[in-house]
Parts: structure tokens; C-alpha cells; sequence
């Protein structure tokens, strides 16, 4: 009876962990090993209904990858070391966001927007969030 009670449970648990893994289609694994051929540590996720995401990390680096049902690339977004933000983010975080400091940034990649930034800045108990161009500029913000 022991015995029955436990493979029971073991085989619940296998259930389980396999409805839970994503199923990728075979076009979006073929882009994206074209695209990120040295990824290592990739993990899948459903992003929403038409987007599959990777998480993965290249040279240490993390980063994750969106991509549709097709397998069309749809975005990058890579972390980046506050220390290392983009000269021209930080010039305009200065002069328009005196005595903020950067919480977290992440650069975006997309087919039809380019690159741009996702900067997260902090003072005190204020927050916000604000998207920049490569030049610095801001092209949206939000508390």
C-alpha cells in the first residue's frame, strides 16, 4: 500500500512538471538559435497569446528574447549595470533629474523602433520610469 501511495506521488509530481513546461514551437527555436547561437542558460515562457520569451545570459550577460508564433524576431532586452549606462542617458538624468539615481536599466531592441532605454530612477521615495532614445532624449515617462 506504501508503495502504491508513493509512485502515486511520483508520477502526480511528473505530471505535473511536464504541464507546466512551455512548448516552443520548432520555428521560433530555429530563429532564435540562429539569432543567440551562444546563449546558455535559456528558460521558455509564453509572453502573451502571439509571444514566446527566452531568458537566457551570453558572455554573463542577461538578457531575454521575444519572438511570435512564426518565429519572427520581436525584441531584446539585455541588463545593464547602472555604472554602465549611456553617457548621454546620464547627462540628461543630471540636468532634468537632479539628485535621482539610476535603480535599473535595461536596453530594448526592436525591429521597428531601434534601440531604446528602459531607465528606472529614484529619490528618496519618488520613483519613475522613463524610456530614452540612444541620443538621451525622453521618449516617455511614467510614476
Amino acid at each position: 500500500m506504501k508503495k502504491i501511495a508513493i509512485t502515486t506521488a511520483i508520477l502526480y509530481t511528473i505530471c505535473i512538471l511536464q504541464s507546466c513546461r512551455t512548448e516552443v514551437p520548432e520555428a521560433v527555436l530555429l530563429s532564435f538559435e540562429a539569432k543567440y547561437g551562444n546563449a546558455q542558460n535559456v528558460s521558455w515562457g509564453k509572453e502573451n497569446k502571439s509571444e514566446y520569451e527566452a531568458e537566457f545570459s551570453i558572455n554573463n550577460i542577461n538578457m531575454s528574447a521575444n519572438f511570435d508564433n512564426r518565429g519572427d524576431w520581436v525584441e531584446t532586452e539585455v541588463v545593464i549595470e547602472p555604472k554602465n549606462a549611456p553617457a548621454e542617458i546620464v547627462k540628461t538624468i543630471n540636468v532634468q533629474y537632479s539628485g535621482y539615481q539610476i535603480k535599473s536599466i535595461e536596453s530594448i531592441e526592436t525591429a521597428d523602433k531601434g534601440l531604446s532605454y528602459e531607465v528606472i530612477i529614484t529619490k528618496r521615495a519618488k520613483k519613475l520610469e522613463i524610456m530614452f532614445n540612444e541620443t538621451g532624449n525622453i521618449l516617455e515617462k511614467s510614476e
